[in-house]
């Protein structure tokens, strides 16, 4: 490998790390919890699909507070009675608070946790990469305040919490590009594995969507560790992906739409639009699903910090495989592949209605790689100065966007007055508990394997 793709060794002092240069990171931080905090401000949980997301949590409290096996459901959710086969449930660990607070002070504590968790990646990978903290900080709130995750949570997809994690998936691929051997393969399934416990199912389908791109982009060395990445997710996540199965063996989903054009991906990332939005004259496919489908909103300032990263990535000239394999997700976000591939009858395919969601993906590795890039370049402290007040810029920015999200905006235009009642109930399906005791056992047995394999397994 030459040494121009090699991570510069890390240091304390490496990449401009003084302790006042810590105050950039901190107000990114900061920054961001205020804006998820305004978000949830006030919010009664019962507008567009918070009360389904409610009751999965009432549903999981009651099964704590009781010391229950959630098996059966009263009626169905999401087209199913079968608790456990249902994979957007949250299964995290974190879920045992639960049994100690309210489910509206659960909501804010996993957002942040996960935030946190988020965001510390974002510091990892500026450590990792030799990047001046001003530049993560910059790169983190580009991506974990953006548009995309902003809008979802007002309407209640609670499970997207589970996307904060992607910068540390994203750096255990570039760990395995760097260096394709067993802990590095480990590493991408732990994180995909935790992605799909925090009920990131549709997350999970991506990120193995990205593996095999990447897998078909790059061949050679990687293909066959990139492939048993996949096969590792597979025995990791048979605990959901199984269940599942069996839970919606024949149901069909009717594909969607994704961004249907440049232009509307575009609007996407600077259209500065609101829950209200259902069509308008350049794009009356947006009609179909709401504007939270499409909303990726960076601002201005945000673009700027992407425009630099693809730049720095671009000029970099490596790391081909990875672009290539961003650019072939970007042609399937618009839609029209994914919805010749949902008429095929592929497993968990026609799952993925929305491909416009795929896009996130790409940003992040943009961002990602060109922190990667800009490790020894763009120090003069000129930029610096101007990057503060870029950071500054694209909070405001953000803030702004985010006026549109607020509860009471969502809860005038998406109010559900008919609350989920639902509760658990005893019925008796032996096949249903077999399916659900196989999966986990295979699950647990895999992380045990996958753990003792990383403890001895060296390079190789």
């Amino acid at each position: 490998m030459s040494s121009e793709n090699r991570a510069v060794p890390e240091s304390h002092n490496s990449g401009g790390w003084s302790v006042a240069a810590y105050g950039s990171l901190v107000v990114s931080f900061l920054g961001g919890v205020l804006l998820y905090h305004q978000l949830l401000a006030n919010s009664v949980f019962q507008a567009a699909d918070w009360p389904k997301e409610m009751a999965y949590l009432h549903l999981l409290k009651e099964a704590l507070e009781e010391l229950r096996l959630p098996l059966y459901l009263s009626r169905p959710i999401q087209n199913t009675s079968l608790f456990l086969a249902n994979p957007e449930i949250n299964l995290s660990p974190q879920v045992l608070l639960l049994r100690f607070t309210s489910i509206e002070a659960f909501v804010h504590l996993n957002i942040l946790l996960l935030y946190s968790i988020g965001f510390a990646g974002w510091v990892k990978a500026a450590k990792k990469f030799s990047v001046p903290p001003l530049y993560a900080a910059l790169a983190s709130l580009t991506f974990l305040g953006n548009g995309y995750f902003l809008s979802r949570i007002a309407v209640g997809h609670f499970m997207w919490v589970s996307c904060f994690l992607f910068p540390w998936w994203a750096l255990a691929i570039s760990d395995l590009i760097e260096c394709p051997s067993r802990k590095a393969i480990i590493k991408v399934g732990f994180w995909s594995w935790l992605i799909l416990l925090q009920g990131g199912f549709h997350q999970f389908i991506w990120l193995n969507l990205f593996a095999l791109l990447l897998a078909l982009a790059t061949g050679g060395r990687l293909l066959v560790p990139l492939l048993k990445v996949i096969g590792l997710n597979a025995l990791l996540g048979a605990f959901r992906i199984v269940p599942a199965a069996y839970a919606y063996a024949g149901h069909k989903h009717p594909f969607l739409t994704g961004f249907h054009d440049f232009t509307t991906l575009w609007l996407g990332l600077i259209g500065d639009y609101h829950v209200g939005i259902t069509t308008r004259p350049w794009a009356p496919h947006i009609a179909k699903v709401g504007w939270w489908e499409f909303d990726h909103y960076l601002g201005i300032p945000g673009l700027i910090v992407l425009a630099v990263c693809s730049w720095a990535w671009m000029k970099a000239k490596t790391d081909g495989s990875l672009a290539l394999a961003c650019g072939l997700l970007t042609l399937l976000s618009l839609g029209q592949i994914m919805e010749w591939m949902s008429k095929l009858s592929l497993p968990f395919v026609d799952a993925e209605r929305v491909p416009s969601r795929f896009f996130i993906v790409v940003l992040l590795f943009c961002l990602i790689m060109g922190l990667k890039h800009l490790g020894q370049a763009m120090r003069d402290p000129k930029l610096l100065a101007l990057g503060a007040g870029l950071l500054v810029w694209q909070w405001w920015a953000l803030w702004t966007h985010l006026e549109g999200w607020r509860p009471e905006i969502v809860e005038r235009f998406m109010m559900s007055s008919t609350p989920y009642l639902v509760h658990f109930t005893e019925a008796d399906f032996p096949l249903y508990q077999t399916v659900v005791a196989a999966s986990w056992g295979v699950t647990l047995l895999s992380l045990a394997g996958a753990a003792w394999s990383y403890k001895g397994g060296g390079e190789k």
